[in-house]
């Protein structure tokens, strides 16, 4: 009998949900592990800030005329 798994991410503006589901066939759906990822704002607002800048630049440039 063999279980199959998969890994259930639900995407947040603050927090990741994560569950490793089991798909068995006695108990269907069976939650194994379960945890919450908290975003640092600030960390992830510097990673972002050079492609944001970029793309604010191009919808300028589209506009100008």
């Amino acid at each position: 009998m063999a279980s199959r798994f998969s890994l259930a991410i639900d995407y947040g503006s603050r927090y990741v949900g994560l569950a490793l589901v089991s798909h068995g066939e006695s108990a269907p759906n069976r939650v194994l592990r379960a945890g919450v990822l908290v975003v640092q704002k600030r960390l992830l607002d510097e990673k972002i800030k050079p492609r944001a800048m970029m793309r604010r630049l191009r919808r300028t440039k589209k506009t100008r005329r």
